[in-house]
């Protein structure tokens, strides 16, 4: 089976999550199947449904994780819990790089970043290496200048744009008293870059890194 044959599948026994239209587009992208009419998936009862003690019971009986499995489980599983069950996946020694690249720019662009601690994101984007829109490619030669918009409790978050105004609007969406923080973070910092309408998205390291807010 294919991985587009993979996720046709998911569509055609309508076991998916509301957001697997925007999943299936960054995981066909990262296979170099460009389509914006990924399959969008009928809404159906039990969407939402949180799969992890269901999938920690399969991933025991892996001899190996592949890309066509977790596509699979990760398609079916809610949003927020996608994060949770890669991360399994990934602490099960069971996982390839090629299939951790295959998932993981999906997993990230669908999903609220807060349902992952910003370590566990930045040992995921770290095992597979620098990505430009899901593939590897060469960092920036210079510091980025980025901003974020969040509580001071997640001000060291992995997410950042380049957009100010965008992390504004984020900063708008958050519940609690957020605010609007700027960094200038080194090359050597930026673990992911992916093109978005609302401001080029950069994963980030932040340990260490000088933090200001704004205004």
């Amino acid at each position: 089976m294919t991985t587009t044959d993979a996720i046709q599948q998911l569509v055609d026994n309508e076991q998916v999550d509301p957001s697997f239209a925007a999943f299936a587009r960054t995981v066909l992208r990262v296979y170099g199947i460009h389509s914006g009419t990924a399959p969008h998936p009928p809404a159906i009862e039990g969407a939402q449904l949180d799969l992890t003690a269901e999938f920690t019971q399969e991933i025991g009986e892996q001899d190996a994780i592949d890309a066509d499995w977790l596509i699979w489980w990760l398609g079916r599983t809610s949003r927020d819990s996608k994060p949770r069950l890669l991360w399994e996946a990934f602490t099960s020694g069971k996982l390839s790089t090629d299939t951790l690249l295959a998932v993981l720019p999906a997993t990230w662009r669908v999903s609220d970043t807060l349902q992952l601690p910003p370590s566990q994101w930045l040992a995921l984007f770290r095992a597979t290496g620098y990505t430009e829109d899901g593939r590897p490619w060469y960092r920036p030669p210079q510091p980025v200048e980025l901003w974020r918009g969040a509580t001071g409790d997640h001000r060291t978050g992995p997410y950042w744009t380049v957009d100010r105004a965008y992390a504004e609007h984020i900063m708008t969406r958050r519940a609690g008293r957020t605010r609007l923080w700027h960094t200038v973070a080194e090359p050597w910092r930026l673990l992911a870059h992916f093109s978005a309408p609302t401001g080029d998205e950069y994963v980030v390291d932040t340990y260490g890194l000088p933090i200001t807010p704004v205004g």
